[in-house]
């Protein structure tokens, strides 16, 4: 199942797989559950319970894997990178959607409807890419970050004992201790997520054409799919002309329902 790194907040970043859980089933279990079978790259969302919104991406070693009425498989098109639609995911702007889910009912859950309406910027292929490795660089900093920022925890609390047991010897002598102020790599993930996928997170190549023809692509390709009925056609109109944040006027917006079933 999708788990956090160490002690992160989980909903902050995509996160890593972990076969924790995992159970073995026959071969007549698997065949019932045929139809959420997990393919390489397949996005994996929690929807259900306290782990509701996170997020992972499928590694190949979990083809042909199962996943429970708590995971949904959302499985992109060519035109939309998987690690792309993950950081999305983890974004605050679909984690606020999350919360809001949650809010008032403790049971509530992520349904297949709403998460179909989820808006999704649509930079080109190319594009994506370069946000993924960018935005991976500046997580992987932000892990030496938090290291840096525990371990500095840890030699403070050390600290703060020796001064308390010296205090004990000596109540008049003066201790004055002044806590380090940084940013917790907490925010710096958020800020990470929201800038990416808003385009802000790395330049805009001027030789980048608009998403347009890729959308034309993915209406042709989704065509075919319905027409060999290994798609539904969905009821949401087409890509929505404005979504939550502005973006670059090279990408686009569409609906998650333009997504394969898995």
């Amino acid at each position: 199942m999708p788990r956090p790194c160490g002690a992160k907040d989980h909903r902050l970043f995509p996160i890593t797989f972990e076969p924790k859980g995992i159970v073995f089933l026959s071969d007549e279990q698997a065949k019932q559950l045929s139809n959420v079978t997990v393919q390489p790259c397949d996005v994996l969302l929690n929807i259900t319970g306290a782990s509701i919104g996170r997020v992972t991406t499928a590694p190949s070693e979990m083809a042909g894997a199962r996943v429970n009425q708590h995971v949904a498989i959302i499985r992109p098109i060519k035109e939309l990178n998987a690690q792309f639609l993950s950081k999305f995911l983890a974004s605050p702007v679909i984690q606020r959607i999350v919360d809001e889910v949650q809010v008032g009912a403790a049971r509530e859950a992520l349904t297949k409807g709403m998460i179909e309406k989820f808006e999704i910027p649509l930079p080109l292929p190319a594009e994506q890419k370069r946000i993924v490795t960018k935005a991976d660089e500046l997580m992987g900093l932000c892990d030496r970050l938090e290291a840096q920022q525990q371990e500095r925890t840890t030699k403070h609390a050390a600290l703060t004992r020796a001064s308390l047991a010296r205090f004990a010897d000596a109540p008049t002598l003066p201790f004055l201790f002044d806590p380090s102020c940084a940013i917790p790599p907490a925010e710096l993930r958020k800020s990470i997520l929201t800038l990416a996928v808003q385009g802000k997170l790395v330049p805009q190549d001027p030789k980048d054409v608009p998403a347009q023809p890729a959308v034309a692509n993915i209406e042709k390709e989704r065509e075919r799919l319905i027409a060999a009925k290994q798609f539904r056609r969905s009821q949401l109109p087409g890509p929505p002309e404005k979504g939550p944040f502005n973006i670059p006027e090279t990408w686009l917006w569409m609906h998650l329902s333009w997504q394969r079933d898995a």
